[in-house]
């Protein structure tokens, strides 16, 4: 259970400079692709600054060329309408090129377990065939 004295949960965490412990994600969600780890809790935060996103979830999506690709789920805000097509364009001068979702889809809600949390393995179904 303890490794050299700390206890592996697979959560990923950082210290900020003022002590802070900050929560990043967990080691099985993290996305490779390029030779960058992409962190989904960082990209969320992100996409959620749109001024047209609710919710937003992001997950690695298996792609034949490249091994793993991003890919977003977002809800939009009560009232407004978004498309695929409309925050690819947005994180094109947001994201830096290794963290911009390839693939995005727009949904009414986030699939969600018991536990509230996002189920993210229902939310990969949503994106098989599907390319934006």
């Amino acid at each position: 259970m303890l490794t050299g004295g700390w206890l592996r949960t697979g959560d990923l965490a950082r210290v900020g400079p003022l002590g802070t412990v900050f929560f990043e994600g967990r080691q099985k969600d993290v996305i490779k692709v390029g030779g960058y780890s992409v962190f989904p809790v960082e990209v969320e935060e992100e996409i959620r600054r749109h001024p047209k996103v609710s919710e937003a979830a992001v997950l690695g999506i298996a792609d034949e060329v490249k091994g793993n690709v991003v890919g977003a789920a977002v809800v939009p805000k009560k009232g407004t309408k978004l498309t695929p097509g409309e925050m690819h364009r947005w994180a094109r001068n947001e994201l830096a090129a290794y963290r911009r979702p390839k693939r995005w889809v727009v949904v009414k809600e986030l699939p969600r377990g018991s536990t509230r949390k996002v189920n993210k393995k229902a939310l990969a179904a949503r994106f098989e065939g599907k390319a934006s």
